[in-house]
């Protein structure tokens, strides 16, 4: 252990700790435990969470304001529990000051031989928490803890082939990646906390339900190489009161690519209310007002091409 103590890499997490708006994670730990604390937190990074660790050593009497107001600004309250965290002064001003604010806190017991102090015994005793003697044996019960952690404070898109299969982000703002050609179906789906999509100028398809449910989701930009809008991709985005296309685009392009035949006429006025975009078409097919099918039946009936044009348009001459 002699060795260790000078050893400046033994104390280094080796991990960035967040700065930023977003909802995040606070780390509470002993320096004393780092070894053990870095397998999991390095394992955490890896799923993409915030979080907030103090990396500066535990000496001074002051419990620093900064630490406070980390504390005061996180989502969830993250605690490893060992006999040096339990010790420790510091330690034990954060789990209060957690408690205190209501934070949600999670425990990991690096050592279940570990004794609560009686000041503690209250607010952690009956939390659910992971064992040592678990996460050894099981890597499923770090699996179980992670699942646990609050999604909002994930920074996670999954993307497979150029694919954005699932959102696992908590962010109220994103911003689609250069890789990605196609938002897959429900890729976004029920993100209550974001506000704001920047599809990027790569997007080409947003497939069923892409964004169904984002209620927070207030305005849209659609980039210029956007060509397929899958069904009910904005439904229930109970904010969203504008919609911007980047391109010039006809109605013909927008029934037939966008919408993929869902509308019965290329001729169409476009509303919105109460979180719908309303579609009126008028007429069938291109909306000019004479069906091909229509003529045709009449001239093979023997009609004339001059009696099926004023058949449809009433009070024309055909010269």
């Amino acid at each position: 252990m002699e060795n260790e103590i000078f050893d400046a890499s033994y104390y280094d997490m080796g991990l960035n700790s967040y700065e930023g708006e977003e909802p995040y994670i606070f780390i509470s730990y002993s320096h004393a435990d780092i070894p053990k604390v870095r397998t999991i937190m390095k394992r955490i990074e890896q799923e993409k969470f915030r979080f907030w660790y103090d990396d500066t050593m535990e000496i001074g009497e002051d419990f620093r304001t900064e630490l406070q107001t980390k504390i005061e600004g996180c989502h969830a309250f993250l605690l490893f529990v060992s006999p040096a965290s339990m010790q420790s002064k510091y330690c034990g001003m954060e789990i209060i000051t957690a408690f205190k604010n209501n934070k949600k806190i999670y425990p990991v017991y690096l050592d279940d031989n570990t004794e609560i102090p009686g000041a503690l015994k209250m607010i952690l005793e009956n939390l659910q928490h992971v064992k040592s003697m678990s996460l050894a044996k099981d890597t499923r019960y770090l699996d179980k803890l992670i699942a646990s952690l609050p999604t909002e404070t994930m920074r996670s898109l999954a993307i497979e082939n150029g694919i954005l299969t699932r959102c696992k982000d908590g962010s109220s703002s994103l911003s689609i990646p250069s890789d990605v050609r196609i938002v897959g179906e429900g890729a976004f789906k029920n993100c209550e906390k974001l506000e704001k999509l920047d599809f990027g100028e790569t997007t080409e398809v947003l497939m069923t339900e892409a964004c169904r449910g984002c209620k927070r989701l207030s305005t849209l930009v659609l980039p210029k190489n956007i060509r397929a809008v899958g069904e009910s991709s904005f439904r229930d985005c109970t904010s969203l009161t504008s919609l911007i296309v980047q391109k010039y685009i006809t109605g013909r392009s927008m029934r037939e690519s966008i919408l993929n035949y869902k509308l019965k006429s290329a001729a169409f006025e476009v509303t919105y209310s109460d979180g719908y975009f309303i579609f009126t078409t008028y007429g069938y097919g291109h909306g000019v007002g004479m069906s091909q099918n229509g003529a045709n039946i009449l001239a093979k009936q023997g009609y004339t091409y001059e009696q099926i044009l004023k058949h449809y348009f009433t009070g024309i001459e055909v010269l």
